[in-house]
């Protein structure tokens, strides 16, 4: 997930907001070598990603519910 550019504003900070911190970087200041790290990272621990990417799937659906309630009483 590369972002960080000033075109992004609030779209760029959503990543950081679902924990997903170490998943994410500049990519223009970003080289090859670090993103197949990173991939690595991932790989070597799949379950764990997993399970890192239902906790943060789990704060879409909280924010995603609590949307709706907010668009329902309007």
């Amino acid at each position: 997930m590369g972002h960080l550019l000033p075109e992004d504003s609030i779209k760029g900070q959503i990543y950081f907001d679902l924990g997903l911190n170490d998943w994410t970087f500049d990519i223009d200041q970003t080289t090859g070598k670090q993103i197949t790290s990173r991939f690595r990272e991932i790989w070597k621990d799949y379950q764990g990603a997993k399970k890192k990417l239902a906790v943060s799937m789990n704060k879409v659906g909280e924010i995603h519910n609590k949307s709706c309630k907010m668009v329902q009483k309007v």
